[in-house]
C-alpha cells in the first residue's frame, strides 16, 4: 500500500545515511576524529592562517605545524579548547606519531600553561556553556563564515568543499580573536 511506501521513505529521510551518520559521529570524539584543517589568528592580526590536511600525511605535516607554533611560546587563545581541541591534537599526535617540538601540551579545564580557554573562563560549568556562535551573536559579533558551523565539517570534507571548510575555519578563528578583545576590556585573562 502507498501509505506504508511512504512511511518506509520517511522512516529513511529522517533517519538519513547510516554509515554517513556514523562516520560524522567519529569526528564528535577527539579519540576517533581526524584533523582536516586548522586556522590561527595572531594576536592584533585580522588574517587568520590556514591549513588544510585532505590526507593522512598532511594532516601529520599539520599537527607538526601546530607543535612548531606552540613551541614559540606565547599564549593560544581558544573557544572549548581544553575540552576538545587539545585533546584531538595529543590524540592524532599519538595516532600518527607526531612528536611535539619543545613544549608539551598540557591538559586542564581553563586552558592549562600557554593557553587560555575563552569557554571556561565565561561559564562555570558544562552544562551552563553555549555555544560560540550563541555568544558572538550575544555581543554582536558577526563572524564571516555566517551559520556556517563545526557540525558541517564532516559534510564539507566528504563533499570535498574545501575552500568552504578554510573559510569556515579562518572565521572561527577570527571571531575567537574578537571575543577575546572584548573579554579583555572587563576581564583579566593573561
Amino acid at each position: 500500500p502507498r501509505a506504508g511506501v511512504l512511511e518506509i521513505c520517511n522512516k529513511f529521510l529522517m533517519a538519513g545515511d547510516e554509515p554517513m551518520a556514523n562516520w560524522r559521529n567519529l569526528a564528535k570524539n577527539p579519540a576517533t576524529a581526524a584533523i582536516t584543517a586548522m586556522a590561527i589568528c595572531p594576536y592584533g592580526d585580522p588574517v587568520p592562517r590556514v591549513w588544510l590536511a585532505k590526507t593522512r600525511d598532511e594532516e601529520s605535516e599539520l599537527v607538526k605545524a601546530f607543535f612548531e607554533v606552540h613551541a614559540k611560546g606565547g599564549t593560544r587563545v581558544g573557544y572549548n579548547i581544553s575540552a576538545y581541541d587539545d585533546r584531538l591534537i595529543v590524540w592524532r599526535a599519538l595516532q600518527l606519531g607526531v612528536l611535539p617540538i619543545g613544549r608539551r601540551m598540557t591538559f586542564s579545564r581553563y586552558g592549562g600553561k600557554g593557553s587560555i580557554d575563552l569557554m571556561a573562563k565565561l561559564f562555570s560549568g558544562i552544562g551552563d556553556a553555549m555555544k560560540l556562535k550563541t555568544v558572538l551573536s550575544m555581543l554582536e559579533v558577526h563572524p564571516p563564515a555566517g551559520d556556517v558551523d563545526g557540525s558541517m565539517v564532516a559534510d564539507m570534507v566528504y563533499d570535498g568543499h574545501w575552500e568552504l571548510l578554510a573559510n569556515y575555519v579562518a572565521s572561527d578563528a577570527w571571531s575567537e580573536m574578537q571575543l577575546l578583545l572584548k573579554m579583555q576590556q572587563v576581564l583579566e585573562l593573561i
